[in-house]
């Protein structure tokens, strides 16, 4: 919000305020989730093991799998505001925010693929390389292994980006005076 407000009052293009304030807001997001989705993934896998155990024993293999998180929360985030913003128009009443905001974030299905290979990449016990581990997915699983999960990531990215950029927006726009 701060980066789109900030190149809104210098008078950059919509188009590219959107943009790059998904695609910075996306990166900051992948670098603070990042770690806390890979502990959550292993207190998930791992029944006999707490927070304690896996920061002693992890260390800062917490941060795995965070450049692959930036890629695609930027991607993710640029195409969410893009197409709010698109199908928004500037409109400022809540209805149009709040169903505008619902459909850009049905927009993370694009995403999915490289969502899998994160989960993938942080539950990879070898320290494969990414593309060897695409290449065991489409061997062992095939090209769908990359999509499994498209209608809950819809769901769950149009329903969050609701909450968080719709309602954030009409929040912040009734308090920021």
């Amino acid at each position: 919000m701060e980066v789109k407000e900030y190149m809104t009052k210098r008078n950059y293009d919509s188009n590219i305020t959107s943009l790059y304030s998904g695609f910075i807001g996306g990166i900051a997001q992948g670098i603070f989730i990042s770690p806390i989705q890979r502990i959550k993934t292993l207190l998930i896998l791992n029944k006999d093991i707490n927070i304690y155990k896996i920061l002693k024993k992890e260390k800062l293999s917490i941060f795995k799998g965070t450049s692959l998180l930036c890629l695609r929360q930027s991607i993710d985030w640029s195409l969410r505001i893009v197409v709010m913003d698109k199908l928004n128009n500037n409109n400022n009443n809540n209805s149009d925010i709040i169903i505008s905001s619902f459909i850009g974030g049905l927009t993370g299905i694009f995403t999915l693929p490289i969502d899998v290979l994160v989960s993938r990449t942080q539950n990879n016990t070898t320290n494969e390389k990414i593309i060897d581990i695409v290449k065991t997915m489409i061997k062992n699983e095939g090209f769908k292994s990359l999509s499994n999960g498209l209608l809950m990531r819809g769901l769950y990215c149009g329903w969050h980006t609701m909450w968080v950029v719709g309602v954030g927006t009409i929040l912040y726009n009734k308090f920021k005076n």
